[in-house]
């Protein structure tokens, strides 16, 4: 379901879809189509459940609930059919691929080249072109140490929908196309397919690819090692041959599929600590179906020391924050909350740590303050109070990589060097 209205009063456009990104929606429909500050486009987003990309993007029809709206001065509303919304949304993937894997003597990994045909559709989606180059490219080679790599991606128009970034864009067609190569090299050189994959894997971490992604750990080998003992595969020949007795075909697969993390490596969100004791907590981020609701409060709920019951949780409103991001492959429960807590929470790690004492104080003054004490390696703790008002906002700080820790901005403090001696800032006292 989609709905615009025109409020006149407020010189406002308000778009609610049945989306993912409310913010990168609004920058795209205020800016590039409408051309107004994207102050006066607000985006809201309801309990949507699945989406996988697809809802994404924005589509003509948003465009034209829109205009109509501000032509008629009043909502409108628009469903699609099924059937409609099956043929007329983004599509996955539609490309045609030639590829050559080189090797050694020893069945060594050498170079692998890479030409794609890729259909954009009748027309481009938003992401659609980084869905035939960037998102592939990141994954093409898969987890094994392949020195040189070359990669060319052409698009052409059809008479087709748009294909866009839908169910792991690009990640699936790169692991395709090693893994095919692997098994038609296997045969070509009369090596075990799984052997050359065990000399091929990376073991050493972290590794850099050829085509620039950091692979920092994993345990691909004893992966592979663990599959082929769960597959019974010595045991194979005699389950094929019971099949064949029996008028029945069988067969055994092997494939390593590499999942890289990516996506918008920054988060918004807000807490705002109201009068009747309760915590609003505001994210950018949408859930569709990873149920932000429980897992984000009660993170909240670890890091203040508060019980869940006394959060309420909002999200999927470009009113609300400032900006956001949609959900993606790199889960938000990676990149937001648990971005606060030190990885194994190791003593030599910078850290924040929030004490609520005051949270649980009397009625009329719960809430008031919060002591927050910052440590970083080698320096001293810097120790602050802040009010209410100063505690609201909290981004990821903008210097550090996508495992940093959350902090406050008003302290303007980074995680990742040590906190210098600052003023207090309006509304803090030091103690």
């Amino acid at each position: 379901m989609r709905t615009a209205t025109e409020s006149e009063a407020a010189d406002l456009l308000h778009l609610e879809v049945t989306g993912m990104g409310v913010h990168g929606m609004r920058k795209q429909l205020a800016e590039a189509v409408f051309r107004i500050p994207v102050e006066r486009m607000r985006i809201t987003v309801p309990d949507v459940g699945g989406g996988f990309g697809v809802k994404n993007f924005v589509y003509p029809e948003y465009v034209v609930l829109l205009w109509a709206a501000r032509r008629l001065g009043k909502p409108v509303r628009w469903i699609s059919e099924r059937l409609e919304d099956f043929v007329t949304s983004i599509h996955g993937r539609d490309n045609v691929t030639a590829a050559r894997l080189g090797l050694d003597a020893e069945g060594r990994f050498l170079a692998l080249d890479v030409h794609t045909i890729a259909n954009l559709g009748a027309y481009v989606s938003a992401g659609g072109p980084g869905s035939a180059t960037n998102a592939p490219g990141m994954s093409m080679g898969g987890g094994y140490v392949i020195p040189a790599i070359h990669m060319e991606a052409r698009g052409v128009f059809t008479n087709m929908p748009p294909l866009d970034a839908y169910r792991g864009a690009g990640k699936p067609e790169a692991n395709y196309i090693i893994e095919r190569l692997i098994d038609r090299a296997a045969a070509a050189i009369g090596i075990d397919p799984v052997e050359l994959r065990r000399r091929n894997l990376v073991a050493s971490f972290p590794y850099r690819t050829a085509m620039g992604l950091t692979i920092d750990c994993g345990r691909f080998a004893a992966n592979l090692e663990d599959a082929i003992r769960a597959a019974d595969r010595d045991g194979f020949a005699a389950r094929r041959e019971a099949s064949r007795r029996s008028g029945r075909l069988r067969g055994l697969g092997v494939c390593c599929f590499i999942e890289t993390s990516r996506g918008a490596p920054t988060e918004q969100a807000r807490i705002a600590f109201e009068a009747d004791g309760q915590v609003l907590l505001t994210v950018g981020t949408h859930s569709n179906g990873q149920g932000h609701e429980t897992s984000y409060p009660q993170i909240a709920g670890d890091l203040l020391g508060l019980p869940l019951e006394r959060f309420r949780y909002r999200q999927g409103d470009t009113a609300l924050l400032p900006g956001g991001n949609p959900m993606d492959e790199f889960s938000r429960e990676v990149k937001a909350p648990n971005s606060s807590r030190s990885p194994g929470d190791q003593s030599d790690s910078p850290r924040m740590t929030v004490r609520s004492r005051r949270i649980h104080a009397r009625p009329k003054k719960a809430g008031r303050y919060i002591d927050i004490l910052i440590t970083s390696s080698g320096s001293a703790p810097a120790r602050t109070r802040m009010t209410r008002s100063a505690i609201r906002f909290w981004r990821l700080c903008p210097c550090s990589s996508m495992s940093s820790r959350i902090v406050s901005a008003p302290l303007a403090v980074c995680p990742i060097r040590p906190p210098a001696a600052a003023s207090p800032h309006p509304g803090q006292r030091r103690r």
